[in-house]
């Protein structure tokens, strides 16, 4: 019975791997080119225009009449958190948002795999 549960358990658990890893690499390529895209849409407008253009975070998610942007235009409280907030938004470029995505999926995924190849090696031990 319990070896027949280990089966199960090893089944689920390299499906769950499979469908984070289709994951991981959509994300990885979604924000892998993206990078590159922003950063040479930036350098075509700089070739032409002289002048280079941010492309700030708010560029791409918009502005509306949420309580979050109203609080961001017009604090209340929360200042110091209001500072950062602010300059992620505003003064980060996306293309750094990008790679922080990148590498923070690239991260995690990798700790995921380790941990389950070093789950998969001590059950196969067991046995």
């Amino acid at each position: 019975m319990a070896n027949r549960r280990h089966e199960t358990q090893n089944a689920h658990d390299r499906v769950f791997m499979d469908v984070w890893g289709w994951v991981r690499w959509w994300l990885l390529l979604c924000c892998g080119l993206s990078c590159p895209v922003v950063v040479g849409y930036q350098i075509l407008g700089w070739l032409k225009t002289g002048h280079w253009r941010g492309i700030a975070l708010a560029d791409w998610i918009g502005r509306n009449q949420s309580p979050l942007w109203q609080w961001i235009y017009e604090p209340h409280s929360w200042y110091g958190l209001h500072v950062i907030v602010k300059f992620s938004i505003f003064d980060l470029p996306v293309w750094f948002w990008l790679v922080v995505i990148f590498y923070m999926t690239e991260s995690w995924m990798g700790s995921k795999e380790r941990t389950w190849s070093r789950s998969v090696k001590a059950h196969s031990e067991k046995d």
